[in-house]
């Protein structure tokens, strides 16, 4: 399936925050600071409202007391949903640090590290599962700032808990948002493989692909194992893969960093096995857990890597089948759908310049940040789009008048007579200081070239065509 178009995503993302259950004033506000910061992602909140009168009122909004994250970010899930329609969906779940520098201690913020201060978000991106990995936009979010003790969360006013539960509560937020006869596959990393929760899971018949980090027992099998590893052991190769490995620059948490060390982007093979297995739970665990759950397991594993790299290498829990390679490589392709969800959170991070904003209470940041998410999703489908549909044409994607001032102004990658969406993105990025040798283009340089685009057609439209 191809992924929805700009146009497509956009406007209902748009006329999601103009429904707010609110008085119409703020409905009006809403829909155009949406507006105006969509059009200038990256740029500081002085040059998105060019006045005084627009910049006050933005900053009225993002501060009002009577407005939170759950409220305004509530219309663009509904949204999510109806675009989503009938089709299997992938949620894809993880967590981000959202970090401020500065001297200036923010109201309500806790500390991150030594110098910075911020809070952590748990996010549910729904893509679909039909092998086009188009997102389609976020299902489920839970924003929460840590106390100084370690492991703990505050959240509204309500007592404390441990932070490990956040999968769990996602899972069952997604389910609860789907509407009759949807059908979602949850996509976790290994923060994720926590016995309560895959065993909530699979006794609720939820369907999952979750990493696995721990080597849990298991009730013997006729070999004799006892452990999830032992199992994987001799495993009869049921295919071959070539994967694309991205390039990473370890993990913004002190705790993650370890599991998530740096690495440079390259192409491995990978080889693929499977078996089934039944976990047991660990010792002391509360009476009410399941004592044990019965999943399948996908060991994806690379036999020759670089001397001077690790071995790619995922151990996949999931409840979808493994009887055949096809089902086998397809929990594979399930699991690097997740890069998604990495890539939305540069799209929060770098294209909309989102830690950068000088807004000094956590009211008022995650405010913005429910408005800044709508933008982010439909930056993150534009790149999508040039990766899973690059030969789409660009009229699919730019209005005419746009695709006329960016054959107008873009020299460096000149568009042809006929125009691709990769066509499109590359002049772009052009724009913004993208060269082609250096890959593919990039969240910074093409948020810097559909800023300068924008400006052009401002120009062409209020000037003419002389830019």
């Amino acid at each position: 399936m191809i992924p929805p178009s700009c146009s497509d995503f956009v406007s209902p993302t748009v006329a999601d925050l103009s429904a707010l259950e609110a008085d119409p004033r703020l409905a009006r506000r809403a829909q155009h600071l949406v507006a105006k910061w969509r059009d200038r992602p990256a740029m500081g909140f002085p040059e998105v409202f060019e006045n005084e009168a627009g910049l006050a009122a933005a900053y009225r909004f993002f501060n009002n007391q009577g407005l939170c994250f759950e409220t305004l970010i509530a219309p663009h899930v509904r949204g999510t949903l109806e675009r989503a329609g009938p089709d299997v969906l992938l949620s894809l779940e993880d967590t981000t640090t959202f970090t401020f520098g500065g001297a200036k201690k923010r109201q309500g913020l806790g500390r991150i590290n030594t110098n910075d201060q911020g809070f952590l978000g748990h996010f549910a991106l729904l893509a679909k599962a039909d092998g086009s990995r188009a997102p389609l936009g976020m299902a489920a979010a839970e924003l929460w700032v840590r106390s100084a003790k370690k492991g703990k969360r505050e959240k509204s006013g309500r007592q404390e808990d441990k932070e490990s539960q956040r999968w769990e509560r996602t899972v069952g937020h997604v389910e609860a948002v789907l509407a009759e006869g949807q059908e979602v596959i949850h996509v976790q990393d290994r923060e994720g493989d926590i016995y309560s929760s895959l065993a909530s899971m699979v006794q609720r018949n939820r369907r999952f692909v979750v990493r696995c980090i721990q080597n849990r027992r298991i009730a013997a099998n006729e070999r004799g194992d006892h452990s999830v590893y032992d199992t994987l052991e001799g495993l009869p190769v049921l295919g071959r893969k070539i994967v694309q490995v991205s390039a990473r620059p370890g993990s913004d948490l002190p705790e993650r960093r370890k599991t998530h060390p740096p690495r440079k982007a390259r192409t491995a093979e990978v080889v693929v096995t499977a078996t089934a297995v039944t976990l047991r739970a660990p010792d002391g665990s509360p009476k009410e857990w399941p004592p044990t759950a019965t999943i399948n397991v996908v060991h994806v594993f690379e036999p020759s890597p670089p001397s001077d790299e690790e071995p790619i290498e995922w151990i996949l829990a999931t409840t979808e089948p493994i009887a055949t390679c096809e089902d086998v490589m397809r929990v594979v392709d399930i699991y690097a759908t997740r890069w998604l969800i990495e890539e939305f959170f540069k799209a929060i991070k770098t294209g909309c310049a989102y830690e950068k904003r000088q807004l000094e209470t956590y009211h008022a940041l995650t405010n913005a940040l429910a408005a800044c998410i709508p933008i982010a999703c439909e930056m993150l489908a534009l790149r999508t789009l040039e990766r899973t549909a690059p030969n789409m044409p660009a009229s699919d994607v730019l209005d005419p008048t746009r695709i006329e001032v960016l054959r107008a102004t873009a020299k460096r990658y000149p568009l042809p007579d006929r125009p691709t969406v990769r066509d499109a993105l590359v002049a772009i990025a052009g724009m913004g200081g993208f060269l082609k040798r250096n890959g593919r283009p990039g969240w910074l340089t093409l948020r810097r070239g559909y800023t300068r685009l924008l400006d052009y057609e401002e120009l062409w439209r209020t000037q003419g065509k002389d830019v």
